[in-house]
């Protein structure tokens, strides 16, 4: 049962404005350049990762996406190659392109860029954030932002851990957007996620 200090702290922590954990380039690279993200790569990850690319195929099959946050491009790993026409992965960190590199080919690109600013080619199906919100001063309107990338009828999908800090985006994205589905993961070992499919707002209606 939760004690008077653990909900006077929750309530405390709710009360606070938005604060997002925002590090440097140098502190990514250094972390990939160490494996501390090799992490992402272990059996509790899988459901999470799986329900990613899940939506990417069911939605949006033969979809091309753009995966903001890639790191070294784990979910390219659960993604199937028959059921993307293109896959961009972008990323603050030089280290972690450059360990993703290998892997690209004429459908697959990784590209070092901050998300505040990264201008691409073309427009997606999908546009995915995956645990990359909260790092971002306004990631409300990075994600608005981003949007406006999507081909028409195109969709985001967001990761989020359940934290105060992910609920407050999720309060600060809702009116901008309708939710076409969301889904709880839940592992033992962790907190949850909290994946959701936001469809910008006035185009939900070309996803019936």
């Amino acid at each position: 049962m939760e004690t008077v200090l653990a909900r006077a702290r929750r309530w405390r922590a709710w009360l606070r404005p938005y604060k997002p954990f925002v590090v440097s380039q140098e502190y990514w690279d250094a972390e990939y350049a160490a494996g501390q993200w090799n992490r992402l790569r272990e059996l509790n990850q899988l459901g999470h990762y799986s329900i990613i690319a899940g939506y990417c195929h069911y939605l949006k099959p033969g979809g091309a996406i753009l995966d903001e946050g890639c790191g070294e491009g784990i979910l390219l790993d659960r993604l199937d190659p028959a059921k993307y026409s293109r896959y961009v992965g972008i990323d603050l960190s030089a280290e972690a392109i450059d360990q993703a590199a290998s892997r690209q080919d004429a459908r697959i690109e990784f590209v070092q860029a901050d998300a505040r600013t990264f201008v691409p080619r073309e427009a997606f199906d999908v546009v995915i954030f995956n645990e990359s919100l909260y790092y971002l001063e306004d990631p409300v309107g990075v994600v608005r932002r981003f949007a406006r990338l999507l081909k028409a009828g195109g969709i985001l999908v967001i990761s989020m851990n359940s934290t105060v800090s992910g609920a407050k985006i999720w309060k600060a994205l809702r009116p901008h957007h309708t939710i076409l589905d969301e889904v709880q993961v839940i592992h033992r070992s962790r907190p949850p996620w909290v994946v959701k499919v936001p469809v910008p707002s006035g185009a939900g209606e070309r996803h019936g």
